[in-house]
């Protein structure tokens, strides 16, 4: 294969890569949120919640997935450039009449297409999403704990 056409598959495959250690960050911000409204917890203290502590601890979480929302932007930004960029060697290929090459291109293509690693996984696979899920579960699970101790 032609080394600017691989060189287009290795930039996506390398964006997969690093965007999966980054996305695997995601859980530090969600876990110190959660400990903070455990903290807060009437088993702990008998604290109130303030409106600007209800405030920050929103808008924290609001950019950590604001955050992850332009890693996944940026990263299909990038697959969109290198895809047009294959598709215009590829016009280039068909025009020559290059077979071999025109084939390589058109697998390497949809090889791109098909990377479901990093900030190309699915919705239901992206880490910023199961941290966000995880913190509610634990959330709802302290209030329900506290609300059958409540009970007796």
């Amino acid at each position: 294969m032609d080394e600017q056409d691989v060189a287009e598959w290795i930039d996506i495959k390398m964006i997969a890569r690093l965007t999966g250690f980054v996305g695997k960050l995601v859980y530090y911000p969600f876990v110190m949120l959660l400990l903070m409204i455990l903290a807060r917890n009437s088993w702990f203290a008998h604290w109130d919640w303030p409106l600007p502590l209800i405030f920050v601890l929103g808008t924290n979480a609001l950019y950590v997935l604001y955050s992850g929302h332009v890693l996944r932007a940026t990263a299909e930004r990038g697959r969109t450039r290198a895809l047009s960029f294959l598709q215009e060697r590829l016009s280039q290929a068909i025009r020559i009449g290059d077979g071999v090459r025109t084939e390589q291109i058109r697998l390497t293509m949809d090889e791109i297409k098909c990377i479901r690693d990093g900030a190309f996984a699915p919705w239901s696979e992206r880490p910023f999403l199961r941290a966000r899920a995880d913190s509610i579960w634990c959330t709802g699970l302290v209030a329900l704990l506290q609300y059958l101790a409540t009970m007796r």
